[in-house]
C-alpha cells in the first residue's frame, strides 16, 4: 500500500508481445524489496483489505497498520467541534464506530451512511446524482478524505464522458468548465488546508 514501484503495461506496442515496465518512484537501495500496488492504495484500509481478496493477499504493510494514516483517509469531520475523528473498532466499514478525540462525538450516522452508499459504486448515478453525493461528501468529510476525492473524480469523469454526447460547442465547454471547476476544488482545496 505503499509502493516503492509503480508497474506500466504496454500492451501491442510495436507490434511486440506485452511488456511490463517496473518505474521506482523512491529510492530503492540494493538490499530493498522491489514492492508495487495491486490496487488502489490511496483508499482506506479496509477497502484496499478487501480489493486485495482478488489476490489472495492480506496485507499487513506500514500502511495498513498506521490507524492515523488510515483515519486521515477516511477524514470524517467532527461538526461539533473539527477535532480529529478515529476508528474505535477494527470491524468493516459498514459497522465500525468512530469518536472525536477532543469532544467524544460518536455520532458519525451520517458518514457511516454515506460509506455505505458509496460501496454500491458510483457508475450508475446520474450527473446530478453524482453532484449530490459530492455536495454531501464535502459537508461529511475533511477536503483531503479520500471519498471527496473519488466522488469529485468520479463527477469529473463523468462530465467528461458526457462530452461526446453535448449537442453544440457551447455545451462542451460548460462540461469542461464544471469539470475544471471541481477539479480546482480537489486539487487547490487540498492545498490551502482551509475547510470547504
Amino acid at each position: 500500500c505503499r509502493p516503492n514501484a509503480l508497474q506500466t503495461f504496454w500492451y501491442g506496442f510495436c507490434g511486440k508481445l506485452p511488456l511490463l515496465q517496473v518505474t521506482a518512484c523512491t529510492t530503492i537501495s540494493q538490499s530493498d524489496e522491489i514492492c508495487i500496488s495491486y490496487i488502489d492504495n490511496s483508499c482506506p484500509r479496509p477497502l484496499r483489505q478487501k480489493r486485495l481478496v482478488a489476490y489472495h493477499f492480506h496485507c499487513t504493510c506500514q500502511a495498513c497498520s498506521d490507524k492515523d494514516y488510515n483515519d486521515a483517509l477516511v477524514g470524517i469531520k467532527c461538526n461539533d467541534c473539527h477535532g480529529i475523528v478515529r476508528q474505535q473498532t477494527e470491524e468493516s466499514m459498514d459497522s465500525c464506530l468512530y469518536k472525536c478525540d477532543a469532544c467524544g462525538n460518536t455520532d458519525f450516522t451520517a458518514a457511516m451512511d454515506f460509506i455505505k452508499e458509496t460501496r454500491k459504486g458510483m457508475e450508475q448515478l446520474t450527473i446530478q446524482e453524482q453532484e449530490r453525493l459530492f455536495t454531501r461528501a464535502k459537508a461529511i468529510f475533511k477536503r483531503e478524505s479520500w471519498y471527496v476525492s473519488e466522488c469529485g473524480e468520479h463527477l469529473a469523469q463523468s462530465l467528461l464522458d458526457a462530452i461526446d454526447s453535448a449537442a453544440d460547442d457551447r455545451e462542451t465547454q460548460r462540461l469542461c468548465a464544471r469539470a475544471l471547476a471541481i477539479f480546482d476544488q480537489l486539487l487547490l482545496g487540498n492545498q490551502s488546508g482551509t475547510p470547504w
